[in-house]
């Protein structure tokens, strides 16, 4: 299933399950400009997914990363509880939206591209407590203005396509197959 990311989000991030995992992957830009340093570099970001304050961290467990404080507004995606994954790649990048918290890799230019996944082995979204659908998170204002993307795709609604689409298939053969049967009379 593709997910269309909204056209003004500067970072997108798309959580599915894959495979019997939680797959996160993320991609795009945040601009940091103006905003307060809790620490830059401050060590390992460790990777998490915690749905119910809105905190999704990826990336390389080895890297460094740095926090940057500021008012984030966006709703959670769900309810589950923290679950924290060792298995990720590319830089450390991430969200505690509820926590005012943005977090990037070390020494990161604002605006620069950054792409990072994690994956959580063995579990599914329902198990985290993760609810399909799309959720904004927006921090700045003027020209600084920024926003982050997380779209949750459950399995029942990347299969919903699909299965309408067979339903509209088995709909079509029995339609064809009443217009070519002979009519009792």
């Amino acid at each position: 299933m593709g997910i269309t990311p909204l056209a003004h989000a500067a970072f997108i991030v798309n959580i599915v399950e894959s495979g019997g995992n939680v797959v996160v992957s993320g991609t795009g830009s945040l601009d940091i400009t103006g905003l307060a340093a809790q620490c830059n570099p401050c060590g390992n970001i460790i990777n998490s997914l915690y749905p119910s304050i809105a905190l999704v961290t990826m990336g390389n467990p080895s890297g460094l990363g740095s926090v940057y404080n500021t008012v984030i507004t966006g709703p959670v995606f769900g309810l589950g509880a923290e679950t924290d994954t060792p298995i990720g790649t590319g830089s450390d990048v991430g969200i505690a939206a509820k926590l005012g918290q943005l977090y990037v890799p070390a020494s990161y230019v604002s605006g620069s591209l950054v792409t990072s996944t994690s994956t959580y082995n063995s579990t599914t979204l329902a198990a985290l407590g993760a609810v399909n659908g799309t959720y904004t998170y927006t921090w700045g204002s003027g020209v600084h203005a920024d926003s982050l993307v997380i779209n949750v795709a459950t399995p029942e609604s990347s299969s919903a396509p699909l299965t309408l689409a067979g339903l509209g298939g088995i709909a079509l053969l029995m339609w064809k197959r009443r217009r070519a049967a002979p009519s009792a009379g």
